[in-house]
This record gives C-alpha cells, structure tokens and sequence, in this order.
C-alpha cells in the first residue's frame, strides 16, 4: 500500500492498519523534501483531507 502511494506521487505517507491479526506500520517517502528528512513512524501528521484520498485509493486497490 505504502509503495503505491508513492508512486502515486504522494511525497510520504505514514499508514497504520489494526485488524483481528494484529497491528501493520509502514512508512515511506519524505517528511521535509527540503531538508531530506525521511518519514518515520513517529512523525506526527495532520489528516485533514488526506482521509478522503487515501479511502479512495484504498477501495481503488480493493477492485
């Protein structure tokens, strides 16, 4: 999921997944382009409408 959004295009993305078999974390791309400082799991992000793309993209994979 990771690998597709960024081709995609999204600059970094930080996605959790919790299901009845446990708990996935993946991370990828850039936190700050700028100063090349690579997306962690720690990085706190704002979702804002990101929500609404990423639950289309992942019905979009779904198919």
């Amino acid at each position: 999921m990771v690998n597709k959004l960024m081709e995609a295009g999204v600059a970094g993305v930080s996605l959790t997944v919790i299901s009845p078999e446990g708990t996935w974390n993946g991370v990828g791309g850039m936190a700050d382009i700028q100063n090349k400082i690579p997306m962690s799991p720690n990085n706190t992000l704002r979702i804002g409408s990101m929500t609404k793309m990423v639950k289309r993209f992942i019905f979009q994979i779904k198919k």
